[in-house]
């Protein structure tokens, strides 16, 4: 039987270094990012959001993309300006959510001490694609 509702934590968006475990690749946006996690940040994901997106051609026959209504969210969820906050959602809006924004959030519901879950780190080699680091 599975579960009705999942745990999911918002981490933010992956932290990145280079092969030196310590320089930064893109400083503008690191630093951006963890000012908003000192200074207190909320996210809201609203109903309707993560929704499937269709492809229809516009009256001038260009290709456009929009959410196909119904697919989305069923309500809103809202993490407040404690980094960290982990919030309960129907398994349904979880699989959506982690489908769409994986890289932003994280299920928890399965791990021993939720707290302590982060992002991912990536690895940016000096050439070629960056890697998932271990561990």
């Amino acid at each position: 039987m599975k579960p009705k509702s999942r745990l999911i934590k918002w981490v933010g968006d992956p932290r990145a270094v280079k092969e030196d475990m310590f320089g930064i690749p893109n400083w503008r946006y690191e630093n951006s990012r963890v000012i908003a996690m000192e200074r207190g940040h909320e996210r809201i994901l609203q109903k309707g959001d993560c929704a499937e997106i269709e492809t229809y051609l516009d009256t001038f026959g260009n290709e456009k993309k929009r959410p196909i209504p119904g697919t989305g969210i069923s309500q809103d969820y809202y993490w407040g300006d404690h980094w960290g906050m982990i919030q309960e959602l129907s398994l349904d809006d979880a699989m959506k959510v982690l489908r769409v924004q994986g890289s932003e959030f994280k299920d928890v519901t399965d791990v021993a001490h939720p707290e302590d879950v982060v992002n991912d780190l990536y690895i940016v080699p000096k050439q070629g694609k960056p890697y998932l680091a271990a561990g």
